[in-house]
């Protein structure tokens, strides 16, 4: 809940008026997409994706001074290894 009150008075100092709700529905259309497969020679492959804010998501970072996306597309790779029944990224 603090997030949330902080977020909404450093927008209210802005200028910004619009409940919370409001808020929460102009930022929804942004999403976060995380995929993980292993590739044909055992590396565990993640990919993040962003995608790109709404204008009115836009003016809500904009108004918080933040970035509109943290990243747009990430790549991470990394070797698995069989440690036990688990198997970890390396």
């Amino acid at each position: 809940m603090l997030t949330v009150n902080t977020i909404h008075h450093q927008l209210k100092l802005t200028g910004e008026t619009a409940y919370w709700t409001e808020i929460v529905r102009r930022m929804e259309p942004q999403k976060l997409v995380t995929t993980q497969a292993v590739n044909a020679v055992g590396e565990k492959v993640t990919f993040r994706a962003c995608s790109r804010p709404t204008r009115g998501a836009q003016a809500i970072y904009q108004a918080l001074d933040m970035r509109s996306a943290p990243f747009m597309r990430v790549k991470i790779c990394g070797t698995l290894e069989h440690q036990g029944d688990a198997q970890v990224l390396v």
